[in-house]
C-alpha cells in the first residue's frame, strides 16, 4: 500500500481514506478565521483511522500538538466537545493543554484544534510504571487525586477516566482529553456516590498488587474535598473498583471468546 508523508501536503480526504498509511513528516493547509495557515507535522502520537489522527508539529516555530477530527458526521462534534471540555478545565483552575488554532481542512471539512505542547510532558502511566518504591507510587497518587479533586469539586466528571488521559510535566499533572469531559453538573459540586464512582473506575485501571496504597490516596481525596473520614466511605472506591475490574474483566473474555469462535468457524 502507498504511504503518505515525504512532507508532501496532505489534505483531509486522504487523511481520512489512509488509515494507517500515512507517515510523518507531511504537512497540512487549513483555513482559519483569519485565513490560510500551514501547518508541519513531525510525529504521529495516535492514528484511530477514519476517526482521530493526534500528532506532534510546529506553528510559528512553537511545538504543538495538532488533533484532526477525521469522521464526517461526528468530526464536527467531536472537536466542540473537545474546545468545550478544555475551557471547563481552565475556568475550573485545572491544567490542561491550550488550544492556539482552531480551523478546518478546506477539502474534506476536517476540524482541526492545534494545542500548545506541554513541555517536558510524560503520559502518567509510564512515570507510574517506572516509580521504584511505593512512596514514589503514592506521591503521583496523590498528585492525580488532587487533581480529580478539583475536578470534581467543579462539578466535572472525566468519563474516559485512566492515567493515559492524565499527563506529568514537573510537578504538574495535565488533564488531557476535553471531549469526555462531562459538564452536566458542572458548577455544583458533584455528591459524594457521583465522586466515588469516578474515583473507583480510575483505581479499577491499577494492578490489584497496589491496592495497599489506595486508602492513604483516597484520604488526600477527602483531604482535598474538605470531607471528614468516614468507614462507608472510606470502603466505598474499594467496593467499585472491585465491581470495575469484574465487568472488565467479563468484557475482555466475551471478546476473546468470540474472537476464538469466529476463528473456529
Amino acid at each position: 500500500m502507498e504511504r503518505l508523508g515525504d512532507n508532501c501536503e496532505i489534505d483531509g480526504s486522504s487523511l481520512f481514506t489512509a488509515g494507517h498509511a500515512i507517515q510523518a513528516p507531511f504537512c497540512v493547509s487549513i483555513q482559519t478565521g483569519t485565513g490560510p495557515v500551514k501547518l508541519t507535522c513531525h510525529r504521529i502520537l495516535r492514528n484511530l483511522p477514519a476517526k482521530r489522527l493526534v500528532c506532534s508539529g510546529v506553528y510559528k516555530d512553537q511545538p504543538v500538538v495538532i488533533k484532526f477530527f477525521l469522521a464526517p458526521r461526528r468530526g464536527q462534534k467531536h472537536c466542540f466537545r473537545e474546545e468545550r471540555g478544555i475551557s471547563a478545565l481552565k475556568a475550573a483552575a485545572i491544567s490542561c493543554p491550550s488550544i492556539v488554532l482552531k480551523g478546518i481542512l478546506t477539502s474534506w471539512k476536517t476540524p482541526v484544534l492545534v494545542f500548545k505542547k506541554i513541555p517536558s510532558a510524560v503520559d502518567f502511566s509510564d512515570v507510574w510504571d517506572q516509580a521504584p518504591t511505593d512512596s514514589e507510587r503514592i506521591d503521583l497518587l496523590a498528585r492525580i487525586v488532587s487533581t480529580l479533586a478539583l475536578l470534581h469539586q467543579a462539578g466535572l466528571t472525566h468519563n474516559d477516566i485512566h492515567f493515559n488521559n492524565f499527563m506529568v510535566s514537573g510537578p504538574n499533572i495535565f488533564t488531557i482529553d476535553g471531549a469526555a469531559v462531562d459538564l452536566r453538573h458542572q458548577g455544583r459540586p458533584l455528591s459524594a456516590a457521583q465522586s466515588i464512582k469516578n474515583l473507583g473506575t480510575l483505581f479499577a485501571q491499577m494492578s490489584p498488587q497496589f491496592d495497599h496504597l489506595l486508602p492513604k490516596a483516597f484520604k488526600t481525596y477527602l483531604e482535598k474535598r474538605a470531607w471528614a473520614e468516614d468507614r462507608k466511605l472510606l470502603d466505598r472506591p474499594h467496593h467499585l473498583l472491585c465491581r470495575d475490574r469484574f465487568k472488565r474483566e467479563k468484557r475482555y473474555l466475551k471478546k476473546v471468546l468470540g474472537e476464538h469462535e469466529n476463528n473456529i468457524t
